[in-house]
């Protein structure tokens, strides 16, 4: 197992956590930590048990495994991972080298990043007559979110594609669809929303003659590259798949 001193490892909690001094005490509602700064009532809470969780099972590893990996009882890790104990720094390094994550990456927070309506850019994804604007930010791994325009009889393409990405979901924000997935048809109106493996042959198309339809697609894990991305080659059955080119 890599070892860290604990100077190192203080550091890198100093410098991670947003309660750098602060006063962290059990929370008495949920029993997860709580950051009191000093200068105000600012109480941050860390759900660490479920990112180490989450580590754990990308890495398809068992409560045995860690317990095995580190010495520590699955009961404890069980409690560790639904945040009804803290652990020691201890046995956070030796659970958080188990499933392979930086310890510093337990208490990170995501930063919040705002997109102006002004600064959204268009898409080159597959379909005709449509208009595809990123809404997420194009470095965002976690998902891609984009607001697709469809003139009257526009679609994703007549031939059926495939994203590189696990979930996909659809929501009507305006106007009808039929969208194909796989041997089956569906029709939305607006208000409806539809969730489907991304990996799968679909396509859609906007039914009126006469009105635009506005469509909200949210896509899990993201495009490796949604500002590249570019049509790629076809599956067995056929269908197209999308690919995306690695960033410059």
């Amino acid at each position: 197992r890599r070892t860290r001193s604990l100077p190192t490892l203080l550091h890198q909690l100093r410098v991670s956590m947003p309660c750098s001094g602060a006063t962290a005490r059990r929370g008495a509602v949920d029993g997860r930590t709580e950051c009191h700064y000093r200068h105000g009532v600012q109480a941050l809470r860390f759900p660490i048990g479920s990112r180490l969780r989450r580590a754990r099972e990308q890495r398809g590893l068992s409560l045995a495994d860690v317990a095995a990996r580190t010495g520590l009882s699955k009961g404890f890790l069980s409690r560790v991972e639904r945040d009804a104990v803290s652990p020691s720094i201890e046995s956070l390094v030796a659970i958080a080298d188990a499933v392979g994550v930086a310890v510093a990456d337990v208490f990170a927070l995501a930063p919040v990043r705002v997109r102006r309506s002004d600064d959204r850019k268009t898409l080159q994804l597959p379909g005709q007559d449509v208009c595809d604007v990123l809404l997420s930010p194009p470095t965002e791994r976690g998902v891609t979110v984009l607001e697709t325009t469809a003139k009257p009889g526009g679609s994703g393409g007549a031939e059926l594609y495939e994203l590189p990405a696990r979930l996909e979901l659809c929501y009507v924000v305006v106007g009808t669809i039929e969208l194909i997935v796989g041997d089956e048809r569906f029709q939305l109106g607006s208000g409806d929303s539809v969730t489907f493996p991304a990996d799968t042959p679909h396509t859609w198309r906007n039914v009126s003659e006469h009105d635009d339809a506005r469509l909200l697609w949210v896509i899990t894990p993201a495009l490796p590259d949604p500002w590249r991305a570019v049509e790629g080659g076809r599956d067995q059955g056929g269908a197209k798949v999308v690919e995306a080119l690695p960033s410059d």
